[in-house]
Formats: C-alpha cells, structure tokens, sequence
C-alpha cells in the first residue's frame, strides 16, 4: 500500500480524486477509462467508491463506513486512507 496520506476530506496529497473516469463492473472490479486498465476491489472498496461517488464528506464517508461494517473509527479512517492512496497509485 501507498505511504502517501490523505488531507481528511477526499483528496490525496491535497490534489482531489477524480472519480468521473472510474466505473465499477460487477462489484468487483474497477475500470478507469483513462489507462483503459481493470483493478480488482473489494466490498469495501465498492462501498468507500460509491460515498465518494455520493459527495459525502469525510466525516460522514467514515461515520458510514464504520456502521456498514462494525468497525472502530481507528480502522475506518485506515482503510478509507488507504483506499484513497490506492486511487492515487493507479492513476
């Protein structure tokens, strides 16, 4: 996973992600019309995805995350932080 860290509000290295290349297949999959490449997900990763999707703010992205799978705060901001980092690598 990327060291790079987010800013707290849906943007990676203080640049936002954009997400209007990126399409999901099958709710496994995720296609970035850009680079024409596929890069396997997971259910989190299609959840964190569509929040964004949503223009949810980071405070209710994690608020969210965290009732849909039952975890702390701690591990909610780690798996949105890497996700988001995850974005940045592909790009």
């Amino acid at each position: 996973m990327s060291a790079r860290r987010t800013n707290g509000n849906g943007s990676v290295n203080g640049n936002a992600v954009d997400l209007s290349t990126l399409r999901i297949i099958d709710s496994c999959m995720l296609f970035d019309a850009c680079t024409g490449k596929f890069h396997t997900i997971n259910s989190s990763a299609v959840f964190i995805f569509d929040e964004l999707q949503s223009d949810a703010s980071h405070a209710d992205l994690i608020k969210n995350y965290m009732e849909e799978f039952d975890v702390n705060q701690a591990t909610a901001e780690r798996d949105v932080e890497l996700f988001l980092n995850d974005l940045d690598v592909i790009r």
